[in-house]
């Protein structure tokens, strides 16, 4: 079987966050999924991509009152255009370019 070629994700001139959350519960993890889905992009299963600073506070605000602090943890990864450039991705998903979705 041919290995897929490694993807550099390219373009777009805004910033975007990486939520990277591990939850132990896991009824809390069912919940903060739904929630990382509606304000969010799922790339992983415990970490979204998230386009706008507004839907960020809005998705942190909410893993914060779900999150139990002493058994999970939630890291974001603030991604410029210029740090974009030099993602390496190997595999199926790959970021969303928030300038190439159009919504109807």
């Amino acid at each position: 079987m041919k290995k897929k070629p490694i993807r550099h994700f390219l373009s777009g001139n805004t910033m975007i966050w990486l939520v990277c959350y591990d939850i132990a519960s896991p009824k809390r993890l069912q919940k903060i999924g739904h929630y990382g889905e509606k304000f969010g992009i799922r790339l992983q299963k415990s970490v979204f991509q998230v386009d706008n600073k507004e839907t960020l506070q809005k998705l942190l605000a909410r893993i914060k009152e779900l999150m139990n602090r002493k058994y999970g943890s939630l890291i974001i990864f603030p991604i410029c255009e210029d740090c974009r450039r030099m993602i390496v991705i190997d595999g199926q998903n790959n970021l969303i370019n928030p300038e190439s979705v159009i919504i109807l």
